[in-house]
């Protein structure tokens, strides 16, 4: 019996829908309670309206994840219920399985490649990524999955104007899956960088052989480095690299396996306590990334690893998602705690890591 809140009250799982609408029929009484998504006469896991996890999840504002009820968190839940898709006991209500509900697919901000054919269009709709095309749902910011989220390589630094020493501290990505390098066109506005060559770059969508062409302008900037001295590169300027996206911390048993390692390094990006909001202004593409990204990397947990670079340790790889959490994006940020100075930002002290039994 898993309960569910609706006129009935509980809802008996043991029957399938076939089996229960023949005995509502022969009994001449509804069985079914009302959907607690769309308020239809079906199982709450049958939801045709609101398919995804996070659809639903909008749906139970103030309401617990596990039992679907109001006045209480999921970490307070009593109920301890089955899944009767996963078999997971006291994780969540099986029509927020993530297994049998995947998260909806989301786009791949490859700053190469757009599914528009103009960079008009691109100002128009306000994004410069790659959008995985979907029958059923819409694409979202950055990245991934079901049961993962993708930790994305980024750091916090301070992006500078070379000829009058404006500078703006900024979250960037480091993505090798992009030939070039990006800056926003607010940030170049910020820190009032032009435009001194204009250039026409080549746009391959996926699923598509022919690339578009668009034109777009270069312009040279520095970032600080941990070691405090400023790299220069030229990015090409864009509308928007990526849109807003959410920031999520690290469940309990991930966090447990970091907590030694972030009091012996200077991590480049800060850790997220709390869901909130951020944005990409500036990705660094292949031409930079191996200039910045160093051979040095730390295992932390089977698919989490601490790599190396020049403006300090960053975490990046899979881990597992947070059901209890909206579910909005998979991206998720660390950010510039730092707990000790690396002498030499080429070679990272291996004795104060090795102090915190981190080995290659």
């Amino acid at each position: 019996m898993v309960p569910e809140p609706g006129k009935g009250g509980t809802q008996n799982r043991n029957i399938n829908s076939a089996e229960a609408l023949v005995a509502s029929t022969e009994r001449n009484v509804s069985y079914f309670d009302k959907c607690r998504y769309c308020q239809e006469q079906h199982w709450s896991d049958e939801c045709k309206k609101f398919k995804s996890v996070e659809d639903r999840k909008r749906q139970l504002k103030g309401c617990c994840f596990k039992c679907l009820r109001y006045g209480h968190k999921s970490i307070d839940c009593k109920k301890g219920k089955l899944c009767v898709h996963c078999g997971e006991k006291n994780s969540h209500h099986r029509s927020l399985c993530p297994k049998k509900f995947k998260m909806k697919m989301t786009s791949v901000h490859l700053s190469e490649e757009n599914s528009h054919s103009s960079i008009e269009e691109l100002r128009r709709q306000e994004e410069f990524s790659v959008n995985m095309e979907s029958n059923e749902d819409p694409t979202e910011n950055m990245l991934v999955s079901s049961s993962e989220m993708v930790l994305m390589q980024t750091a916090k630094t301070d992006v500078v104007n070379p000829k009058n020493k404006e500078k703006v501290e900024t979250r960037i990505l480091f993505d090798s899956g992009s030939q070039r390098t990006y800056i926003s066109q607010s940030l170049a506005s910020k820190l009032n960088l032009k435009g001194d060559k204009e250039e026409e770059l080549k746009l391959v969508t996926f699923g598509s052989e022919k690339p578009k062409i668009v034109k777009t302008s270069s312009t040279n900037l520095s970032i600080k480095l941990n070691n405090g001295k400023n790299f220069n590169l030229v990015a090409n300027i864009v509308p928007v690299i990526s849109g807003c996206v959410h920031r999520k911390s690290l469940d309990a048993s991930t966090m447990e396996h970091l907590k030694h390692f972030v009091k012996e390094v200077e991590l480049a990006d800060e850790l997220p306590f709390q869901n909130e909001s951020s944005s990409i202004e500036l990705l660094i593409g292949n031409d930079y990334y191996l200039d910045l990204i160093l051979s040095n990397k730390v295992e932390i947990q089977p698919g989490l690893y601490l790599l190396a670079s020049k403006l300090g340790w960053i975490v990046t790889g899979r881990t597992r998602e947070t059901y209890e959490e909206k579910s909005e994006t998979g991206l998720l940020i660390l950010s510039n705690t730092s707990y000790f100075e690396i002498s030499d930002i080429e070679n990272p002290d291996q004795s104060i890591v090795a102090q915190a039994g981190i080995c290659d």
